[in-house]
C-alpha cells in the first residue's frame, strides 16, 4: 500500500517520534522468508522498509509458513492455537496502541478474524485489512452459516482496510454497521519509472 495513505490511517493510533521500547502498531502478516511472490508479502516488506516502522513504532508478528497440505488436520489446529497464544503474548508483552492484521480469502481470512477477535479481546484497536480480488466470489461459495460466519466476522475489527470503492461497497453491504476505508495497494516508485522514449516505428 502507499506509504503517504497508510500514514494517514496509523497517524492518530501511534507517535509521530517512537522511542524502540515502544510498539505503535503491530502488524499481523506473512512475509516468508526468501524471493517474495504475494502482493501482500511485497507489501508488507514495502511498509517495514520505509520510515512508516520507525514513525509508528511498528512490529511484525509474523504468520508466514510454509504450506504444507499433507499435515494433520490435529496438527495445524494444533499450531493455529499456538500462534493464537503467542499473539495474545505479544500484545500483552508489547502494548500496542493498534494492531492491524492483514487477511485474504479461504484460510488465512479465518486466521485474520481469530487474530482480530484476540486483540479485541485484549481492548486494542484493530485494523482488519482485506486483500485479493475475489472476496466475491469466494463469499457467494458457502453456504447460510459460511455466509454467516464470514459476516459476523467484518463486525470484529475496530474498522476494515479494502483496496477500493468497489470492495467498500461489498464489504459495506455484508457489515452495514462497520468502519471501512479505502487503502489502495502501493508501488514501488523507484521500479515504476515512467517511459522517457517514445516507441520505436
Amino acid at each position: 500500500m502507499g506509504a503517504g495513505v497508510e500514514d494517514n490511517v496509523m497517524t492518530s493510533a501511534a507517535p509521530r517520534t517512537a522511542r524502540p521500547d515502544r510498539c505503535g502498531v503491530l502488524l499481523v502478516a506473512n512475509l516468508p522468508e526468501g524471493p517474495l511472490v504475494g502482493g501482500v508479502e511485497v507489501g508488507v516488506e514495502m511498509i517495514l522498509t520505509s520510515d512508516l516502522k520507525s514513525r509508528h513504532a511498528m512490529h511484525l508478528f509474523n504468520t508466514a509458513r510454509r504450506r504444507d497440505p499433507s499435515r494433520p488436520l490435529r496438527e495445524r489446529l494444533g499450531y493455529q492455537l499456538g500462534r493464537c497464544v503467542e499473539l495474545a503474548r505479544d500484545i500483552v508483552q508489547r502494548r500496542p496502541k493498534v494492531v492491524h492484521v492483514k487477511a485474504t480469502v479461504g484460510v488465512n481470512y479465518w486466521q485474520g478474524a481469530c487474530y482480530s477477535i484476540i486483540a479485541r479481546l485484549l481492548r486494542k484497536p484493530t485494523l482488519l485489512q482485506l486483500h485479493g480480488g475475489d472476496l466475491d466470489a469466494w463469499y457467494l461459495e458457502h453456504g447460510r452459516l459460511g455466509r454467516l460466519g464470514i459476516r459476523m466476522c467484518l463486525r470484529v475489527p475496530s474498522e476494515v482496510i479494502v483496496l477500493s470503492e468497489y470492495w467498500r461497497s461489498f464489504v459495506a453491504s455484508l457489515a452495514p454497521r462497520q468502519r471501512i476505508r479505502i487503502v489502495p495497494n502501493g508501488v514501488r516508485v523507484d521500479l515504476a519509472e515512467p517511459r522517457t522514449r517514445g516507441i520505436e516505428r
